[in-house]
């Protein structure tokens, strides 16, 4: 690593352990309430994260959301007390909630999945929640431009994901599942969902459910919820011109924001510890 870029990742690490969000102090916060819940899946490493993230939610958006945080095994209070002071109802609940909701009803296997598998965590929690409720899953790593406005869609069942830059499934679960056929649609990334509804109605449910409890990987969480996109609306992702994804950024100085004004929000694949922070600065600054 050059010396600049360790100096540049220095400075953005000292950022994030500053907790700098404590110095953003809200205009406003008499807006209406979101017509959805928003869910982040949080740990100890992602608080810092979870908290820019929701001031970004503060300066941006015309609503202000309900929250619920998922916990991946963290106690609650812990995460509790190093977040900041939302102006909504905020709720936490710990993923064995919503594995067990799934045991109850005969899905073992997604049991077993979330219990051996960190992602398997969110992803139940995330599916969880949206038999519930609507929700808008977002992870931690993402920063709001705009409102989010329009660009949820209102049938049920639903959920729409993010458009990435690259194909990051499994192959395997794809090919022994015969679903070979999402290789060759646009990439999707989970950091972003919107969902409502039951999705257990889907067809392969059964089947895809055993596959995730016998042989999870990294790859299988985001795969899975792909194979429900494509199956239940393949026409309805957010484009990457409106959640931004890309890697080639780590150590530059502009602001996101200033180059690509159309987006509403930004996922920080590979750039969280670095692109992330120098575009938070920029938005306490503005």
């Amino acid at each position: 690593m050059k010396l600049t870029h360790k100096i540049y990742f220095k400075i953005a690490e000292t950022i994030r352990k500053t907790g700098v969000h404590r110095f953003y102090k809200p205009k406003n916060t008499a807006k209406s309430i979101s017509p959805f819940k928003l869910v982040y899946f949080c740990g100890t490493e992602g608080i810092n994260y979870l908290n820019a993230s929701l001031v970004s939610i503060q300066k941006y958006w015309n609503t202000i959301p309900e929250i619920i945080i998922i916990s991946d095994g963290t106690p609650i209070e812990a995460i509790k007390s190093q977040l900041l002071v939302w102006p909504e109802k905020m709720d936490f609940i710990y993923w064995k909630e919503a594995a067990l909701h799934f045991e109850k009803l005969g899905d073992s296997d997604l049991t077993k999945y979330a219990t051996g598998e960190l992602w398997g965590k969110k992803y139940v929690s995330i599916l969880y929640c949206a038999t519930k409720f609507p929700i808008l899953y977002s992870d931690t790593d993402i920063l709001w431009y705009a409102d989010i406005g329009s660009h949820l869609p209102h049938e049920k069942p639903v959920l729409k994901m993010c458009q990435d830059i690259e194909n990051c499934y499994s192959g395997q679960l794809l090919g022994e599942l015969q679903l070979d056929e999402l290789n060759h649609t646009p990439p999707l990334n989970a950091g972003l969902i919107y969902a409502n509804g039951d999705f257990s109605v889907y067809p392969g449910w059964k089947a895809l459910c055993k596959y995730l409890a016998d042989k999870p990987d990294n790859r299988t969480e985001q795969t899975a919820f792909a194979v429900l996109n494509n199956y239940f609306n393949p026409d309805k992702t957010f484009l990457l011109n409106e959640v931004l994804i890309k890697i080639d950024d780590a150590y530059g100085f502009k602001f996101t924001g200033s180059r690509y004004k159309q987006i509403i929000a930004r996922h920080y694949v590979n750039m969280k510890t670095t692109a992330f922070w120098r575009d938070f600065v920029y938005m306490l600054l503005k």
